[in-house]
């Protein structure tokens, strides 16, 4: 019986099978396989946990931030005046060092740059502002003051320290100083203008400016001279109150004007009308037409009036007049003002002590500069030439002197 191919190789498969296993089994090597070498063992590092990987980066970054701080120390040492760029470095070293060991040294060195910074910007400041207080002391120029302490910091590195908000208050020392100047001008000059005057109420008048000089400038060079104003001015007041006092016989009035204008003398037919307490006066003649308030037996008066006449024109006033001969006729020595407004303005007109003023009270100008005239008192006149207008109202006199009622003969003319 024969058999087949497949169940002889089924067969020796078997065989070969169970002939490998023995092999192995009795650790013999099979045919055609090599032995294999021992494997060497391999010594490997020990692993280090997460906190010892940390500290040991914590080292190296403490070691380079203490490289750097040394840097900068050294930069120190080397340019100490240079400490703008020494803050700016340390700064960053302090931050980077926060919570470290290194965050007090650096720190202290931090604070001796600032104090170094602040030194810098005391005597900066102090040398700046002598110069600048002598500009506003001696030469009253605030404005060159002011761009002077401008050059204190102009690059803005100093804003932090101490010495930058002393800065930003003598700024404001200088401003109340050109202030306090500015007041001290306007008061002093319209004070001025009234005392000139040497009238009793004007003399008052120019006290009560100068005490309106405000409490705020008392730190200012200023107040100390307002005050020395004052002082002499009531020297003044007081002066002239008792050279009143002493005249008996001061008459003082407010003049009424009426439709008739009794009161007051008026040459030139059809030029002078009067309505509602106004005089007005427009020339249409061809001659001169005045307007007289008072009369020759005053010695020593004052007259106030308030008047309005065309912005442009010359307006002629009188405070004496000439005498002519035996006739005794006197002509007003009139002085040409500009009142350069058409506005209402009040006028003052002062014939004392011989001397002549003539003063607009609205503005506190001299319209005539104090002279001594020729010409004897006889009362204000007010003249219009042809052509001219005016309006007065307001009329107040004060007398301090008249001469005897009886007759007095009137001088001869010079020559004879």
């Amino acid at each position: 019986m024969r058999t087949s191919d497949s169940t002889r190789r089924t067969v020796t498969l078997r065989v070969t099978i169970l002939h490998v296993l023995l092999l192995s089994a009795m650790g013999l090597p099979l045919a055609g396989c090599k032995e294999k070498k021992p494997v060497e063992p391999v010594e490997v590092a020990p692993q280090k946990s997460p906190e010892e990987l940390a500290a040991e980066a914590e080292r190296v970054r403490l070691e380079g931030i203490k490289k750097k701080f040394k840097t900068a120390q050294e930069l120190i040492r080397l340019h100490p005046d240079d400490w703008a760029q020494h803050l700016e470095n340390l700064n960053g070293r302090l931050y980077e060092a926060e919570g470290t060991s290194l965050e007090k040294e650096i720190r202290a060195e931090v604070e001796k740059m600032q104090q170094s910074r602040e030194n810098f910007a005391k005597k900066k400041l102090d040398q700046i502002f002598a110069r600048a207080k002598a500009l506003v002391d001696d030469e009253q120029d605030h404005l060159a003051a002011y761009e002077l302490l401008e050059t204190f910091d102009p690059e803005g590195l100093l804003a932090e320290t101490k010495a930058y908000l002393e800065y930003e208050e003598k700024k404001e020392w200088v401003q109340r100083e050109e202030d306090a100047g500015v007041e001290f001008k306007r008061v002093t000059q319209l004070a001025r203008s009234l005392h000139r005057t040497k009238v009793l109420e004007e003399v008052a008048k120019a006290i009560g400016v100068l005490e309106s000089y405000p409490d705020e400038f008392k730190d200012t060079v200023y107040f100390p001279q307002v005050r020395e104003l004052v002082d002499e001015y009531f020297e003044t007041y007081k002066t002239l109150r008792a050279e009143e006092e002493a005249i008996v016989n001061v008459v003082e009035e407010n003049i009424e004007i009426d439709e008739y204008m009794g009161n007051f003398i008026t040459l030139g037919e059809g030029v002078w009308t009067a309505e509602g307490g106004v005089a007005s006066g427009e020339n249409g003649t061809n001659g001169p037409a005045i307007f007289r308030i008072g009369d020759e037996k005053w010695n020593s008066y004052q007259v106030r009036m308030t008047i309005k006449a065309p912005a442009g024109q010359v307006l002629r006033i009188a405070g004496t007049a000439r005498v002519f001969g035996r006739s005794g006729e006197r002509q007003f020595a009139f002085y040409k003002v500009d009142l350069e407004s058409s506005d209402w303005i009040e006028v003052m007109v002062v014939f004392r002590d011989g001397l002549l003023t003539i003063q607009n009270l609205t503005t506190q100008e001299e319209l005539l500069d104090p002279l001594k005239p020729r010409e004897p008192p006889a009362g204000v006149a007010i003249g219009l030439s042809p052509g001219d207008e005016v309006q007065i109202k307001d009329v107040k006199v004060k007398v301090f002197s008249r001469a005897e009622d009886e007759a007095v003969e009137p001088p001869e003319d010079e020559g004879r």
